[in-house]
């Protein structure tokens, strides 16, 4: 159960983020990437315990998952100042 209730909260956190950045300013979509990489590199230097391939893993994952939002929401406004 608690397997689900990460991946249906992940998939929360992406619809929040995807809307949150096709409403507000361009730049907003590096203020999400620049919190998880802190918050990654928080983790890796405090409590990284000899995981550094799987934090690292999971550092390059995320990072690609927050910005092809980043880029979709971009791709989506444009399409959308381009019909109006």
């Amino acid at each position: 159960m608690a397997e689900f209730t990460g991946i249906l909260s992940g998939i929360l956190v992406v619809v929040v983020l995807y809307l949150l950045e096709r409403y507000l300013p361009k730049w907003f979509g590096i203020v999400p990437s620049g919190l998880y990489l802190g918050f990654i590199l928080e983790v890796i230097i405090t409590r990284g315990n000899g995981h550094y391939v799987s934090l690292l893993m999971a550092l390059i994952v995320g990072e690609v998952i927050l910005n092809a939002i980043w880029m979709n929401a971009l791709a989506a406004r444009r399409k959308k100042d381009q019909q109006v």
